[in-house]
């Protein structure tokens, strides 16, 4: 029987089967040569056991990790934001409305597209700020914050529209993402009605998606999410403006 040197190897690390195993033994039995190279290949692992030293990589996978969950948030963000582009492009138009800067709406309240277009450039561009500093930003900017509850927020950005301070916050709950426009001045709107008799809060729609709208110490609210007026509603409960 012949002998290759891979069979010698799995003989060493134990990976022949019992029948493989006596036949290797019979012929280390009768061949000097062939027990020199077993003694050989056993000397060659012993010697990269004890010399190899085990890599660790704890800092370099963290930073790795890391990286991997902010891409997985910023594409959270960037489907949000592909998805409901129209959609935020019209909360600003409503804003400009609330504000009284613009008045070019058709009888029933819908917005015209060369419109939302002519608005969506002066935009400013949507920024991943972290709570804390999008919040100190609204603040800065509008003295005053308003602060949702239950809900995290995920990105936002603050800027002028028709020189008019404009601030956009990105929500997210278990039920999905919303959109919280902000924007200081009283609220003067046409296409709305309230949410129920007696509600605090009116309602709308901007393109495909509903949206409520109430003021608060001075500040006009725009909340905006595929979702019912009541549930909406349900989240501007838990919206304080401090």
């Amino acid at each position: 029987m012949m002998i290759d040197r891979e069979q010698l190897h799995a003989f060493v690390d134990g990976e022949l089967t019992p029948e493989e195993k006596a036949q290797v033994e019979a012929l280390l039995d009768s061949q000097e040569a062939l027990r020199h190279q077993v003694v050989s290949i056993r000397s060659m692992k012993l010697f990269v056991q004890e010399k190899a030293s085990c890599m660790v990589c704890d800092t370099e996978w963290r930073a790795c990790t890391l990286r991997l969950k902010e891409i997985d948030k910023a594409r959270g963000v960037e489907h949000f934001v592909s998805r409901y582009a129209w959609g935020l492009c019209g909360a600003f138009f409503l804003a400009i409305l609330v504000g009284g800067h613009v008045t070019r709406t058709v009888s029933d309240g819908s917005m015209r597209p060369g419109e939302v277009a002519r608005i969506a450039s002066n935009l400013p561009r949507f920024s991943s700020q972290e709570p804390d500093q999008l919040l100190e930003s609204i603040g800065s900017a509008m003295g005053q914050t308003p602060v949702p509850s239950e809900v995290r927020i995920v990105g936002g950005a603050v800027g002028h529209v028709e020189n008019r301070v404009v601030a956009r916050m990105q929500l997210s709950d278990e039920k999905g993402t919303l959109s919280l426009i902000v924007i200081p001045g009283g609220v003067s709107l046409s296409g709305v009605r309230p949410v129920a008799p007696g509600s605090r809060y009116l309602t709308g729609r901007i393109d495909d998606l509903n949206c409520v709208v109430w003021e608060d110490s001075g500040l006009a609210l725009i909340l905006i999410g595929d979702r019912s007026p009541q549930a909406l509603g349900g989240v501007a409960d838990r919206v304080a403006v401090r």
